[in-house]
């Protein structure tokens, strides 16, 4: 009889029919084998409200392991940390098993208890059984907080990483992080070893191989993923990227899986952007733009996207900004160089030129000063940190993540430009370069590139048309309160590159460096967007590109910006 109930709940929770499911729940709610069985499929479901609204209606009189289990991640899937760490404690006080321990230790991470959840994900891996996923938690805990050295070594603690692919993986993904390419490509080809025809490893090590600048290789290992599975969208975008020609045949084939595929997938929609790049580069611009409009459309309508968000952080800023005193306290070790602005303004390029002088560090681009600002963004109170902290918490990330023995590093998050006049008050002896551009072609730009992470304002022309709006009053306001910076105009740098870049180093303070201007030979690694345009001399071609689109593209706006 048992089996039958199972049986039907499983069958109702399938078809979302979740009213009759509750209503057969409710007629068994004595027999707890039925209740915890209905929370595991609810869970699995990622229906998180019902298994929290089940287990308050008829779970809490047993006291089973699984079921609190249950309840509790479901509260932090729906930001319910404060509760989900009342009932993790009951479930500790149950069964102080290692797994139970990290999730203890998620939940105090989850309410800003730092040294509470250490102290639990560190008794979650002495155990004995402890198995990988404990060491992935606290390794995941380490990163959020920065300490990515320190991630690496837990990892590196756990008795089955040499053959665990996800362990590998997040290696790889810290080393990237870290800038150690050497030991990315290591861990990357170890996990290979361990599943060869594993295409989302295989994109993993074609992505570092272009990022090292070894076209050739990457090349190589994108065809071989397409070997595996034809038609796969990310391999042929990055392919796309590479401007490798395609034959009409190849992209007739394309097109036509494209048309007979769900174009809801993501797979897909890299496929259709890596059509649109083809198009472009064979200059079938109206086709072209008619692929990109589609797919940034479908992909938009994955992600979250909050416009008001900018403005409501912008207005907080401001509030911090007239409150925050000077930072006095002098700095001798690190001086950085923020490199900021539009995304596809011309930032990427610059550090690749800095970074080619000898004296300064390429650290890429940073989360670190966004997240020490999130504090007193967020605080309900009005209280701010103090700007000498803000410097602190920012150098101590550097330190920990970077061996700098340069005098100057770079930060280069072009968002970093809502923070102008905080960067000047935090840091007085910084340099702050703000990069512009012509805006249609930025706003072109912007549309015509996928980003891997952030900007999701990207996707969609009227989105882009409002931040970039949003950027112009800011920059007017920083202006206005007469904030340091120094604005990189790229149209300048691209038609007297020579005499803009020793303008630049003036601004900074430093002896130009004749090796700078032969930045498309710097080695260094670049994760951008930008990864193979600054591998290139500098080319005039990026100037009006927006006009291959003039009828497509925003013709209305042209007199706005």
């Amino acid at each position: 009889m048992r089996n039958k109930i199972l049986n039907k709940l499983e069958n109702l929770v399938l078809k979302k029919n979740y009213s009759k499911a509750n209503m057969i729940v409710k007629r068994n709610s004595s027999d707890s084998i039925v209740l915890v069985y209905y929370l595991d499929l609810l869970f699995k479901n990622k229906n998180y409200k019902s298994v929290i609204s089940t287990y308050l209606n008829f779970c809490r009189r047993i006291n089973n392991e699984h079921a609190i289990k249950i309840f509790s991640l479901s509260l932090i899937e729906t930001n319910n940390f404060d509760k989900a760490l009342i009932y993790l404690k009951k479930l500790v006080s149950i069964n102080a098993s290692s797994d139970n321990l990290s999730l203890l230790a998620i939940a105090y991470s989850k309410n800003h208890l730092k040294m509470e959840a250490i102290d639990n994900f560190e008794k979650s891996i002495k155990f004995a059984d402890s198995n990988s996923i404990t060491y992935i938690n606290y390794a995941n805990f380490l990163r959020e907080e920065d300490k990515n050295k320190q991630a690496i070594k837990i990892l590196l603690g756990c008795n089955e990483y040499f053959n665990n692919l996800n362990i590998l993986t997040i290696i790889t993904g810290i080393y990237r992080d870290l800038q150690d390419y050497d030991n990315a490509l290591k861990f990357c080809k170890r996990a290979i070893n361990i599943s060869k025809n594993n295409i989302n490893l295989l994109l993993i090590l074609g992505t570092i191989l272009l990022e090292k600048g070894e076209s050739t290789e990457a090349l190589k290992t994108f065809k071989k993923i397409l070997d595996i599975r034809p038609f796969f969208g990310p391999a042929y975008r990055l392919i796309s990227l590479m401007k490798t020609p395609i034959n009409d045949l190849e992209l007739d084939r394309m097109i036509t899986f494209l048309n007979n595929s769900n174009h809801e997938e993501i797979d897909i929609i890299h496929l259709g952007l890596a059509i649109s790049n083809i198009l472009e580069f064979q200059q079938k611009y109206n086709e072209s733009f008619s692929f990109l409009e589609k797919f940034n459309s479908k992909f938009r309508d994955k992600i979250e996207y909050n416009f008001e968000s900018y403005e409501t952080k912008f207005e907080r800023i401001k509030n911090i900004f007239k409150k925050l005193s000077i930072n006095t306290k002098k700095n001798d070790t690190l001086k950085p160089i923020f490199i900021l602005g539009l995304p596809r303004s011309g930032t990427s390029l610059i550090e690749q030129v800095l970074s080619s002088h000898k004296k300064i560090f390429p650290c890429g681009e940073l989360p670190y000063f966004e997240k020490v600002m999130k504090k007193s963004i967020e605080c309900e109170q009005d209280s701010i940190e103090s700007s000498d902290s803000l410097s602190k918490d920012y150098l101590n990330k550097i330190k920990l993540n970077f061996e700098i023995n340069c005098d100057f590093h770079t930060d280069k998050m072009p968002l970093n430009f809502l923070y102008i006049g905080i960067i000047n008050k935090v840091f007085p002896d910084s340099k702050v370069l703000l990069c512009t551009r012509n805006l249609m072609d930025n706003m072109c730009s912007i549309f015509r590139n996928f980003f891997s992470t952030g900007n999701q304002f990207s996707y969609k022309l009227e989105d882009i048309k409002k931040f970039i709006e949003l950027y112009k009053s800011v920059i007017s306001y920083w202006k206005n309160e007469k904030t340091n910076f120094y604005e990189i105009k790229y149209e300048k740098l691209v038609l007297d590159f020579e005499k803009e870049v020793q303008q630049i180093f003036n601004f900074i303070n430093l002896d130009f460096d004749n090796e700078c201007l032969d930045f498309h030979k710097n080695k260094r690694i670049v994760q951008t967007a930008s990864l193979i345009q600054v591998k290139q001399p500098l080319f005039k071609s990026s100037l009006n590109q927006w006009k291959n689109y003039e009828e497509r593209f925003v013709k209305n706006w042209i007199n706005e910006f």
